[in-house]
C-alpha cells in the first residue's frame, strides 16, 4: 500500500509540474512576449503605413490597392488605410466600426485575458497603426490563433510524452523500493537468504540496495557464526559438567574422597578457564580501534612475553630462540599484542616435539612489521589452515580440553589481528609448521630498545 501510495504521488506531482509548466509557459507568452511581440509588431506597422501613405500620394488610390493586396497574400491577413474619419482610402467604405475594438480602454486593460479567450475562440484580432499627424491610420485584421490552434495537438502530445516518461520513472523507483521493501521484511521475519533481486542501477536507489544485500551477507554471517559459537560452548561445557556430576557422585561414595575433591577441583578449573577464554574472545570480538590511540614497540613486546612463557618452555624441555629486530611501532592495544604472541607462543610449544626449538624472528616487511613463530612439530594440513582460526576447533578431533585446551587460542589470535588492521600468515616449515604475524607499523617509529639484542 505504500508503494501504491508513493507512486500515486509521485505521478501526481509529475503531471502537476508539467501543467503548471504548461500554463506559466502561456502566461509569460500572453504577458511580457504579448507585449515585446506587440511593440515589434507596431514598429513594423509604421513602417508599412509610411510606405502606404508615400504610395497613395504619389500614385494614388490604384497603388495604395496594389500595395494592399500583396501585404494581404504575404501575411495572410486584411489590412485597411483609412484617413482620420475611418473612411477606406482605395474602397471609399468606411471603417470606423472597428477602431472601438483597440481603443477601448478596459479592453487594453485584460488584453491577456482577451487574448487567451480569442485563442480558445479562435476569433480574428485587429490592430490599428496611426500617423504622427492623425491623418492617416492602417487597421490590420489578422487571425494569429489559427496557427497557435493549430501547434496546440503537438503540444499536447508533447504534454502525454512527458507525463508517460516521468510516469515511467516513478514506477521504476517504486518497484526498486517496494523490492528493497519487501526483502527487508522478508529478512526481518528470519529468512537470511532474502536479498534484494533489481536490475542493475548506479543511483542512489541502487546503492541502498546494495548496502542492504552487504548487510544482510555481514548479518547471515553474524547470526550464523553466532549459532555455531553457541554449539561449540554446548558441547564443551557437557564433558566437563559431566565430570564434574560424576565427581560429585563419587565424592559421596568413595573411600578417598580428598582425590574426589580434588578432581571436583579440577574440572571447575577447567571450566574457569574456559569461561574465562571466552570472555576474552568476546571483547575481541568488539571494534577496539577507538581504543588504539597508543604506539607500541612489537620488538619489546616480543621479548617480554618470551621472558614469561621460559618456564612453560622449561617444561617442554624446549628453547624459545628469538632473532631479528625492528625498529619502528604499531598503533593499538599493548595487552592485547601481548595476549595474541603469548597464545602463538604457547600454541607452537604446545606442538612442538619434547626438546624441539621454537623460532621467534621479529623483522620488517614493508609496511608492516612482522613476528614469526616457527615450531618443528607435525604441522597442519593444508585443507585445515583456514579452520584453525576458527573457535573451539581443532586438528586432532579426539583431544580433551583437559590436554588440549578448548581451541580458542588461536581463534583469539586472529580477532585480535583483525582488530588492529593487521594478518596472520600460515605456512609449512618442513618440519613445522611457520605462524607469521604481520602489524602495520607507525611511519614516525620509535627505536626499540632491544631491536639489535642478540638471539636469545
Amino acid at each position: 500500500m505504500m508503494a501504491k501510495s508513493l507512486y500515486t504521488r509521485v505521478l501526481l506531482i509529475c503531471l502537476g509540474t508539467a501543467l503548471l509548466s504548461l500554463a506559466a509557459s502561456l502566461v509569460v507568452f500572453t504577458t511580457v512576449g504579448r507585449e515585446r511581440y506587440q511593440q515589434n509588431f507596431r514598429q513594423f506597422g509604421r513602417v508599412e503605413l509610411d510606405l502606404a501613405i508615400f504610395l497613395y500620394r504619389h500614385g494614388g488610390p490604384d497603388a495604395l490597392a496594389t500595395y494592399v493586396a500583396r501585404l494581404d497574400r504575404d501575411f495572410d491577413s486584411t489590412h485597411f488605410f483609412v484617413n482620420a474619419h475611418g473612411t477606406d482610402l482605395v474602397t471609399g467604405e468606411d471603417r470606423s466600426s472597428l477602431w472601438p475594438l483597440v481603443d477601448n480602454p478596459n479592453a487594453r486593460k485584460w488584453a491577456a485575458v482577451s487574448a487567451m479567450k480569442r485563442f480558445l475562440e479562435g476569433s480574428t484580432a485587429v490592430s490599428v497603426t496611426r500617423s504622427d499627424d492623425g491623418t492617416f491610420a492602417m487597421i490590420a485584421e489578422s487571425s494569429p490563433w489559427i496557427t497557435a490552434r493549430a501547434q496546440l495537438p503537438y503540444y499536447l502530445a508533447i504534454l502525454v510524452g512527458a507525463c508517460l516518461l516521468q510516469g515511467l520513472a516513478a514506477v521504476r523507483v517504486v518497484r526498486s523500493l517496494r523490492a528493497i521493501g519487501d526483502a527487508t521484511a522478508r529478512f526481518g521475519t528470519g529468512d537470511l537468504e532474502a536479498r534484494v533481486t533489481i536490475p542493475s542501477r548506479r543511483d542512489e536507489v541502487g546503492t541502498l540496495a546494495r548496502a542492504f544485500n552487504g548487510m544482510a551477507d555481514h548479518v547471515r554471517e553474524l547470526l550464523l557464526a553466532q549459532r555455531r559459537l553457541i554449539q561449540d560452548i554446548s558441547h564443551e561445557f557437557r564433558s566437563p559438567l559431566a565430570r564434574l556430576a560424576f565427581a560429585t557422585e563419587l565424592s559421596r561414595t568413595a573411600d578417598d574422597r580428598d582425590a574426589a575433591a580434588d578432581e571436583i577441583r579440577r574440572q571447575v578449573d577447567c571450566l574457569a578457564k574456559l569461561v574465562s577464554e571466552l570472555v576474552q574472545l568476546v571483547r575481541v570480538e568488539g571494534d577496539h580501534r577507538y581504543q588504539f590511540v597508543t604506539s607500541v614497540s612489537v620488538d619489546d613486546v616480543v621479548r617480554v612475553v618470551v621472558a614469561a612463557c621460559r618456564l612453560n618452555a622449561e617444561e617442554h624441555r624446549s628453547r624459545l630462540l628469538v632473532s631479528g629486530g625492528s625498529h619502528r611501532v604499531c598503533q593499538g592495544d599493548e595487552a592485547l599484542v601481548v595476549r595474541a604472541l603469548d597464545n602463538l607462543i604457547r600454541n607452537a610449544l604446545q606442538y612442538s616435539p619434547a626438546e624441539g626449538d621454537v623460532e621467534i624472528t621479529v623483522s620488517d616487511r614493508g609496511p608492516h612489521i612482522a613476528v614469526s613463530v616457527r615450531d618443528y612439530g607435525c604441522g597442519v594440513p593444508d585443507d585445515m589452515k583456514e579452520r584453525i582460526f576458527e573457535p573451539f576447533f581443532r586438528v586432532d578431533d579426539s583431544r580433551q580440553f583437559s590436554t588440549g585446551g578448548a581451541g580458542l587460542g588461536l581463534a583469539m589470535v586472529k580477532r585480535i589481528m583483525n582488530a588492529h588492521d593487521g594478518a596472520i600468515e600460515v605456512e609449512d616449515a618442513q618440519p613445522g609448521l611457520r605462524m607469521t604475524l604481520l602489524f602495520p607499523a607507525l611511519d614516525d617509529a620509535a627505536p626499540s630498545a632491544h631491536a639489535d639484542a642478540p638471539a636469545a
